[in-house]
């Protein structure tokens, strides 16, 4: 089960350039311990998204990316202890709400945000001035 998380994630990952945790940790979560999918799930993502880094390496541009990098380098690790000190109960019931919900076309979450475009425009290294907007996206919630 394990090995066909990883198979499938990794097509998944290399048909769309992303969902390696999502697909993966909907099967590992039924044969692993719940403490160790998170952790597995982060190499198993880092792994992928470095071996498509490589082959756009040429193209890529390092100064832009270095706000997202140092994101990830925090973002990381406190949710990787965020995820370790949760319920498993938690865990599979929330993983598995989501999946429900996005499968039958149902927002995940209920607002959306309008304006983010204007904040960083073509090759600009510096977000400019913009206001940004909640919007909800069902129509009981207006």
């Amino acid at each position: 089960m394990v090995i066909l998380g990883a198979l499938i994630a990794g097509f998944t990952t290399g048909f769309a350039g992303f969902g390696t945790g999502l697909v993966a940790s909907g099967l590992w979560f039924h044969a692993l311990p719940a403490a160790m999918v998170p952790p597995l799930v982060a190499l198993a993502s880092v792994t992928a998204q470095v071996v498509g880094l490589v082959a756009v390496r040429k193209s890529f541009n390092w100064p832009r990316a270095l706000p997202f990098l140092i994101g990830g380098l925090i973002g990381v690790p406190l949710g990787i202890a965020a995820l370790a000190a949760a319920s498993p109960f938690i865990l599979r019931t929330s993983m598995g709400a989501f999946l429900v919900a996005a499968r039958c076309g149902l927002p995940v979450l209920p607002l959306a945000l309008a304006g983010t475009r204007r904040l960083l425009r073509g090759e600009e290294r510096r977000p400019q001035f913009s206001r940004l907007f909640l919007i909800p996206t069902c129509d009981n919630l207006a």
